[in-house]
């Protein structure tokens, strides 16, 4: 009986419950027709869709004779606010604030001391057009996304009173960032002091998935005017920049990052960049070609995993200041540049390094320098390294001689510390002066010619490295003054196409050391004599010298030397192997073989082992007492310290027995009870 009541009472009790939802249902959907959205708290345009099931992206329309026109004509909104002008809505606008465009509008020019973003739809691409003036930004960040922004013909922001020379201007701290947008700045009917965007302080120019188009002004696309700060531009999420025809695209000491992004600097009257340091990575692809002076000159230069081209520049193709980093199957092209300036800061160079300690460029790389009327590499100062493995090219280029002290090196012109791989490809470059393709008075590291290159003087095979303007003559002028002619490779063709025979000291052969060469060098990769075609090679001479060192490399015996033997000698120094050095014991020999044929200058080093010392008779047989206390583990340090581990076993034993007794007991009152 009592199940069965409580059963009725909970029946009674779920109906009863329901009662109420029914009621409010009834009375909401009475409240559908009669109650304004307002006083529902809710949302006008859900409210509509799902009461009165209209789309809320469909304007209410009037129909007149077949056409429709909207109710309103208003651009902008903010929240549910709308207002008949961008400028209304900008002036209305809270710090913070976003601006929903509801169509393409104008504005007479943004001077802002807000925080603000301009928003349009990611359906439809609405456009901002600016009419008068620019932009001022007084330590604001302003943003554009999902839009488009068109300047044309703005050379001042709306503060005429001082910032009336460029279109963008920004105070200490302010940032302008484009997001999923456009901006096309063109200054074509500009005054001719007129800049594009010109940064005051520590300002910040981002472009996120965007694209940034400047051309046409007078003056500078980026700019600074030095003050204190960070000058921070940066490209991610596939952004591009293009300035196409300004004075110059990056002017400053911006720094730049290129992330998985596209720069196009072209057509520049003056520098394409001026200093800025550059972070290119993450396949970015960035071209600074045919600009009227330098190509891309920064200050430190990274490229990671990127494409860099200059080409066709009035200058030098890419030019650093500071450190060169190119890595992780970096692809850099400079070609066709033309190297026109000499200065106490430049001298021509199609790549032109200066006080970067540390330059790189790592063995996936690759680097072509083709083409220029300047050195293809000029190292000033500092140090470059190129690691083995890497894909250097460095042909026909031409050191001109521009000025006094220049014309050397046409394929490298080293004053620092320059490291080559044997597999760089460097020959046919010319030099007005000496060097064709090696000048150094700095250091320098290099490998052998290359077994397929021929020669663009004659078309002759290139078989070594040959002295070239190296040495000098002197002479005497009818005014008995002293003239010094350096001696060049004189290889010329005669109209039968075979070379000229000369001096000896015209064919004077270099053989390159595995070391780095510290003294003056000018070389060019040539030919010997030649009686016909194909070229016939003179004898060449080497040594085998066998060394034998420690295993920390130092010597422990004096070095055998063959002296000078013919090329395609054998030789064997199978007797200098392994010989006997009191006090050590032989180990390994390395480098190269002791038997073979003479191809070049061999090195063999034998390896020792210094023995162990001889008993002199006095050291004792037995240990005995070895006057100092040895640390015994298991001994106790305090009359306090606890049993060792092989005590445990009575402790073990009394605790088993102590359980034992417990379950007994335990099975006992179990028992009983």
């Amino acid at each position: 009986m009592t199940k069965r009541v409580i059963a009725c009472l909970a029946a009674l009790t779920l109906a009863l419950s329901l009662l109420p939802v029914t009621a409010l249902a009834d009375e909401l959907e009475v409240q559908t027709f009669d109650t304004t959205v307002e006083e529902l708290g809710g949302e006008s345009d859900a409210l509509l869709t799902t009461y009165e099931g209209e789309d809320p992206a469909t304007p209410t329309v009037t129909e007149t004779e077949g056409e429709t026109t909207p109710t309103t004509t208003n651009v902008a909104k903010i929240g549910d606010t709308e207002y008949a002008t961008l400028d209304e809505a900008i002036e209305a606008a809270e710090d913070g604030a976003t601006i929903t465009l509801l169509a393409n509008c104008e504005t007479a020019g943004l001077n802002l001391d807000k925080n603000l973003t301009i928003a349009g739809s990611t359906e439809k691409t609405f456009t901002v057009t600016f009419k008068d003036n620019g932009i001022a930004l007084w330590g604001k960040a302003l943003t554009f996304k999902n839009c488009a922004v068109s300047m044309t013909g703005i050379d001042s922001t709306p503060y005429t009173a001082e910032w009336n020379w460029m279109a963008i201007c920004a105070s200490k701290d302010a940032s302008l960032t484009l997001e999923n947008a456009t901006m096309t700045m063109d200054g074509t009917g500009t005054g001719k002091k007129a800049h594009a965007i010109y940064f005051c302080s520590n300002n910040r120019l981002n472009l996120i998935n965007s694209k940034l188009t400047i051309r046409n002004y007078p003056q500078d696309a980026l700019e600074w005017n030095g003050g204190v700060g960070g000058y921070n531009v940066k490209l991610t999420n596939n952004s591009t920049f293009v300035s196409d025809h300004n004075r110059s695209g990056f002017a400053g000491s911006f720094v730049a990052t290129i992330d998985n992004s596209e720069v196009d600097v072209i057509n520049s009257t003056g520098n394409g960049s001026n200093g800025s340091h550059f972070d290119i990575k993450n396949g970015s692809v960035v071209r600074f070609n045919d600009n009227g002076s330098h190509g891309l000159s920064a200050g430190w230069l990274t490229i990671d995993n990127s494409t860099v081209e200059a080409l066709r520049n009035g200058a030098n193709g890419v030019h650093t200041s500071s450190t060169l980093t190119i890595r992780n199957n970096a692809v850099v092209t400079i070609r066709e540049n033309r190297c026109a300036i000499s200065s106490k800061w430049t001298i021509p160079g199609a790549l032109h390094v200066t006080g970067g300690q540390g330059s790189t460029i790592d063995a996936t790389s690759t680097v072509t320098i083709t083409d220029n009327l300047g050195s293809g590499i000029l190292l000033k100062s500092g140090d470059l390294i190129v690691a083995e493995g890497a894909k250097l090219t460095i042909t026909n280029n031409k050191a001109e001689k521009k000025a006094e002290e220049l014309g050397q090196g046409g394929g490298v012109n080293v004053r620092g510390n320059l490291v080559l791989p044997e597999g760089t490809v460097l020959y046919n470059n010319h030099a007005a002066e000496a060097g064709d393709d090696i000048y150094s008075t700095g250091t320098i590291t290099f490998g052998s010619v290359g077994s397929n290159w021929t020669l663009d003087d004659c078309n002759h095979r290139i078989d070594g490295w040959y002295l070239d303007g190296q040495e000098k003559t002197e002479t005497k002028n009818d005014a008995n003054e002293v003239v010094t002619t350096p001696i060049r490779w004189n290889g010329k063709t005669t109209k039968d196409g075979l070379c000229l025979e000369g001096r000896d000291e015209y064919y004077k052969l270099y053989a390159p050391a595995e070391e780095p060469v510290t003294a003056p060098l000018a070389l060019k990769a040539a030919h010997g004599y030649l009686n016909n075609n194909p070229p016939v090679i003179r004898d060449q001479y080497y040594t085998v010298t066998v060394n034998y060192v420690d295993e920390a490399g130092n010597t422990v015996a004096p070095s055998y030397s063959t002296g000078s033997l013919k090329e395609g000698t054998a030789y064997d120094v199978t007797a200098q192997d392994a010989i006997a050095i009191p006090g050590y014991t032989y180990k390994t020999t390395t480098g190269d073989p002791i038997t073979g044929t003479l191809n070049g200058n061999k090195v063999v080093t034998v390896v020792y082992t210094k023995t162990a010392d001889i008993d002199d008779g006095n050291t004792p047989t037995d240990p005995g007492d070895p006057g100092f206390d040895i640390d015994d583990p298991n001994t106790p340090t305090s009359p306090a310290e606890p049993p060792k581990t092989g005590d445990m076993m009575p402790l073990f034993a009394a605790l088993t027995t102590l359980s034992a007794a417990a379950i007994v007991l335990l099975a006992k009152k179990r028992e009983e009870a």
